[in-house]
């Protein structure tokens, strides 16, 4: 369902659309002014959103009104979160690894990694200040 959702989403016009109903409720009429789009283009957009789940349309009279549907975002906010804390944890174990813990490691001394049997590689950053990294060796 991921893949659907992305897809749906990955047209910029969609995107915004979605971006809109999610603040209320929008006849086409609505959705389709700020695009400077047709309405049986806007049509065909809100048809892919509907396709896809994301979004619903009613008749109300003469008037079409379109809804987001926020449970359909709930395996993308799943998904969002699980990604977010793989990538929290992964800069989590390299600070701890630059701080020289976890890995049995210890930082290297001003002098770099020379005499301690391990490869080091120094760095600069844009502030000119010297990183190093110990590697073991295998």
């Amino acid at each position: 369902m991921l893949t659907t959702t992305f897809g749906a989403l990955a047209d910029p016009t969609r995107l915004a659309i979605v971006s809109r109903l999610s603040r209320g409720d929008a006849t086409m009429g609505e959705l389709a002014e700020p695009h400077r789009i047709t309405l049986p283009a806007m049509t065909k957009h809100v048809g892919v959103l509907v396709d896809a789940g994301l979004v619903t349309r009613r008749k109300v009279g003469r008037t079409v009104v379109c809804t987001i549907r926020p449970e359909a975002f709930t395996e993308v906010e799943q998904w969002l979160g699980d990604l977010t804390a793989y990538w929290h944890s992964t800069v989590d174990r390299l600070e701890e690894l630059l701080r020289g813990g976890g890995d049995g490691t210890r930082r290297p001394d001003r002098q770099g990694a020379a005499g301690n049997n391990r490869e080091g590689v120094r760095r600069l950053d844009p502030g000119g200040v010297a990183h190093a990294v110990v590697l073991p060796q295998p």
